[in-house]
């Protein structure tokens, strides 16, 4: 499973050029996106708990 949280922190610290700060999605999953030196756009998630 992915730490998102731990990915995020570990990409904001080393200064990848983050374009969807963290986020709690309401259909379940918790994302952000970066973008690539080269310009490809990523995007990380996991799944959480909604209630």
């Amino acid at each position: 499973m992915v730490d998102v949280d731990g990915l995020y922190a570990e990409y904001r610290a080393n200064g990848v050029k983050i374009i969807q700060e963290l986020v709690n999605r309401p259909w379940g999953t918790r994302e952000f996106s970066i973008e690539t030196p080269d310009g490809h756009r990523i995007m990380f998630g996991q799944e959480i708990k909604v209630s």
